[in-house]
């Protein structure tokens, strides 16, 4: 694991794999790596860089704050995603994600597009749930899924938990 630098983020933004990259420039107005890396930069991200075993950047992770308590979550990776995959689970569950509830995450949320069934399955891994579809979401007419993961605190809970919590109290 790296911090996030803007060396780090072109190098992996650089030589990403094909579903990242058609993922990402779906939702940009154009396909320009150095645009993408300065827009993540100016967004402060709270994040890291997850290396391969030889140093190589394979993977970034991590969130921007969009407005007090909702955040944009994302990653890309290169195709040596397999060799940091574990590492960068282990990370986003021990470390990012702690550290974002920290800083007032009460929202995190992330679009993906349909066909990334990779990246749904990672999301899922990590607790987030798909709470949308949004066709014709991308430039070229990509459908995306919305994906959410709620900050559990004593002021927000998940709505299922919510809905949960007021059927029980109706019952009595």
């Amino acid at each position: 694991m790296k911090p996030l630098t803007r060396d780090a983020l072109l190098s992996v933004a650089a030589g990403m794999r094909a579903p990242d990259r058609h993922e990402i420039f779906a939702t940009r107005f154009d396909e320009d790596v150095a645009a993408l890396v300065a827009d993540l930069a100016e967004g402060h991200p709270v994040g890291a860089v997850m290396a391969a075993a030889d140093g190589t950047p394979v993977a970034v992770l991590g969130g921007t704050e969009m407005w007090p308590g909702l955040w944009s979550l994302w990653m890309f990776a290169t195709d040596r995603w397999p060799e940091v995959a574990r590492a960068a689970t282990r990370f986003a569950k021990r470390e990012l994600w702690p550290a974002l509830l920290a800083l007032g995450l009460r929202r995190g949320e992330c679009r993906s597009a349909a066909q990334h069934t990779m990246a749904h399955r990672w999301i899922r891994h990590l607790g987030g749930v798909q709470e949308s579809i949004h066709p014709a979401f991308g430039k070229g007419g990509e459908t995306f899924i919305g994906f959410v993961i709620y900050g559990e605190t004593e002021h927000v809970r998940h709505p299922e938990t919510s809905q949960q919590e007021q059927c029980g109290q109706q019952r009595q």
